[in-house]
């Protein structure tokens, strides 16, 4: 087996309190040479908020990464890092998000946002997080295989 695949799934332990939090997960199904090139986009977006345009905010980080994470290099040469491809698409989303928030008129509380956004290529795994959110990630094996 030469690459992971991958499924995310959701636990949801519901509490008392009164809070509103927006939620999504997502993978990302680009073509398969370019999976094959840049593996796959995977990631969990949490965000407390009373706000409903917070969930506009997390529609637009998500597309946002797919775009410059899966967008050609402008060099047209076709880079062999995917560590630095997906340093530098954090950074576009970073200017990004913080465009939206302004155009949006949305003011958010840092401790309140959670996000965890990664790549699979081939058997490595590359991810980065903001905030507090506790993620679990297990590879399944057959019996014989342990």
């Amino acid at each position: 087996m030469d690459h992971f695949s991958a499924k995310i799934n959701q636990v949801v332990i519901e509490s008392t309190g009164k809070r509103k939090t927006f939620t999504r997960s997502f993978i990302a199904n680009p073509p398969y040479d370019l999976e094959k090139r840049r593996g796959k986009l995977f990631g969990l977006i949490e965000i407390e908020s009373d706000k409903p345009k917070v969930l506009d905010l997390i529609n637009f980080i998500i597309s946002e990464f797919k775009a410059c994470y899966y967008s050609p290099d402008l060099t047209g040469e076709e880079p062999q890092d995917i560590d630095s491809i997906f340093e530098d698409s954090l950074k576009d989303i970073n200017l990004s998000v913080v465009s939206f928030l302004e155009s949006e008129q949305i003011i958010l509380d840092l401790e309140k946002v959670n996000i965890i956004l990664g790549i699979m290529s081939g058997k490595k795994i590359h991810f980065t997080h903001v905030g507090n959110l506790n993620i679990f990630l297990f590879q399944y094996l057959k019996k014989s295989q342990y």
